[in-house]
């Protein structure tokens, strides 16, 4: 596949996005949305990023309510796909645990990651992994 570039917009560690999500934007009313619920624990609400949807697209994998601290997600690579059908665009994200009986947080966490990428037809998909 042909590597995509992308930029973080937001890692958020207290979003109010609780339920485990893999989303992508590709007009403002979605990103608006997105954004809204995503910053909704924050004081100051942070602006909207500013897009161009003719050119850019938005990415985001959530990981929906947490127990406590140490959890984490964070897309690594997004790749277009251009051999076999289908042709695709692949997000591949980390996942990351706390390590048993380590030190956390003891506060309840929803983490998320947006970014930033090139628009592209291509349907979306994603695939995740655990960090060892």
């Amino acid at each position: 596949g042909t590597p995509v570039a992308f930029e973080t917009l937001s890692k958020e560690f207290y979003s109010g996005l609780t339920e485990e999500a893999l989303t992508f934007a590709t007009d403002r009313n979605t990103l608006t949305r997105l954004w809204n619920t995503m910053t909704s624990q924050r004081e100051p609400k942070p602006d909207l990023p500013e897009m161009d949807f003719s050119k850019d697209m938005a990415i985001s994998v959530a990981m929906g309510n947490r127990p406590t601290g140490g959890f984490s997600i964070r897309i690594v690579h997004i790749e277009d796909t251009h051999g076999e059908p289908p042709h695709e665009r692949m997000v591949y994200y980390v996942r990351t645990h706390p390590q048993p009986g380590g030190l956390t947080t003891p506060a309840f966490t929803s983490p998320c990651h947006l970014v930033r990428c090139p628009a592209s037809p291509l349907t979306v998909r994603f695939k995740g992994v655990d960090a060892e």
